[in-house]
């Protein structure tokens, strides 16, 4: 009788502790190794024409920026692990594409919705402190 209570325990307590441990990260931190940069959040779609416009102005401009900023693209159509999901909804997309810039310090600075023009993004992207 022990045995099995024991057993019962492990089948459903075990996974309630990992899920708990592995749930228990707030998402706010993009980077930890790279803390202190500005973090450029970009939220796309494989089958969405405005996403593959921004996605091709990313391609030009991140190699200019030298490392400056923490970049992270979700392509939502994948399927997002539960920390992404979770960025999904503190920034409140409803959209594809969207970019969320933070600044060094993680502090909001903009969130911006569609394919803006190349010269627009950049300015956005150094505004970032």
């Amino acid at each position: 009788m022990k045995k099995a209570l024991m057993i019962i325990l492990g089948i459903i307590v075990l996974p309630l502790l990992f899920l708990y441990i592995l749930g228990s990260d707030d998402g706010s931190d993009i980077a930890v190794a790279e803390a202190g940069k500005p973090q450029i959040i970009k939220f796309t779609s494989t089958t969405c024409y405005e996403c593959q416009k921004i996605n091709k102005i990313f391609k030009e401009l991140l190699p200019s920026y030298g490392g400056k900023y923490v970049y992270k693209e979700l392509v939502l159509d994948r399927g997002l692990d539960f920390k992404d999901s979770e960025l999904v909804e503190k920034y409140n997309v409803k959209v594809v594409p969207t970019v969320i810039l933070l600044n060094s310090d993680g502090s909001f600075y903009k969130k911006i919705e569609g394919a803006p023009t190349k010269s627009n993004l950049d300015s956005y992207i150094r505004g970032l402190k």
